[in-house]
């Protein structure tokens, strides 16, 4: 099992084994992901995957709920699927459901996820330019390489020339 996380995923994994499980049967599973720490500041941007890669899925949903004077900008990739939108006192619930979801096969030659892969990106941020915008933030400073890993690097490629030979010369090194 791949146990390997996203490198900004802040959310706690559960990985759950059904060891009795036989052909035909059938498991329900039903969790509540709540996001109430906002990301950026006072915004909110993520994701949901309404398919499996191995598994069918009977019943797939997404509720957001949001407060008072909140709006959601949202996007549905490889579906129909346009979300049930209720307005109450306490704020706004967005809901997304799709039944009978095939498997979302993995393979390298696929054209991207987003062409077919049943997904609904969302933001409390007014645009997508803001989201990303956020993200570059986020992502600042963070691609800046310590002093003693690019001592190592220069070390490690001294002589070489072409990219090919730097690569392989720092792969070697890890391995």
């Amino acid at each position: 099992e791949n146990t390997d996380f996203f490198e900004f995923d802040e959310f706690k994994n559960v990985i759950v084994s059904f060891s009795q499980l036989a052909v035909g049967d059938v498991v329900e599973v039903k969790y509540t992901r709540n996001l109430t720490d906002p990301q950026f500041t006072d915004q909110y941007f993520s994701s949901f995957l309404f398919c499996h890669e191995e598994y069918p899925i009977q019943r797939s949903e997404l509720m957001v709920c949001l407060p008072p004077g909140k709006s959601l900008q949202h996007k549905t990739w490889g579906a129909e699927a346009e979300p049930e939108i209720v307005k109450r006192d306490d704020g706004t619930r967005y809901r997304w459901k799709l039944e009978n979801v095939a498997p979302c096969p993995l393979e390298d030659d696929l054209p991207h996820d987003n062409a077919y892969e049943p997904l609904v990106d969302f933001s409390t941020f007014d645009s997508w330019e803001q989201v990303a915008r956020a993200f570059v933030e986020l992502r600042k400073d963070r691609d800046a390489c310590p002093d003693e890993v690019r001592r190592k690097v220069e070390r490690l490629t001294a002589g070489l020339t072409t990219p090919l030979e730097k690569t392989r010369a720092i792969a070697r090194w890890c391995r």
